[in-house]
């Protein structure tokens, strides 16, 4: 759960740290970049040997923190 809590935490610390992008409509529109982070999540879920349960809840909260920086 730590690995998942760090790699998140770096992530969107990255992005957040950047300046204004004038392009961001068009990038946000990429679903390319979900899937990837998607991806990432699930390799270390696969490597940490979460339970069913667990695995669900980091799918939810990471998929609603995307929706909700999606959103605006």
């Amino acid at each position: 759960m730590k690995k998942i809590t760090i790699t998140l935490l770096a992530i969107f610390s990255i992005f957040a740290c950047k300046k204004t992008n004038e392009n961001y409509k068009a990038e946000a529109s990429n679903a390319q970049f979900l899937r990837d982070v998607e991806e990432q999540v699930t390799q270390v879920m696969v490597h940490d040997i979460f339970s069913p349960p667990v695995a669900s809840r980091i799918y939810f909260y990471s998929s609603l923190a995307a929706y909700e920086a999606i959103v605006p």
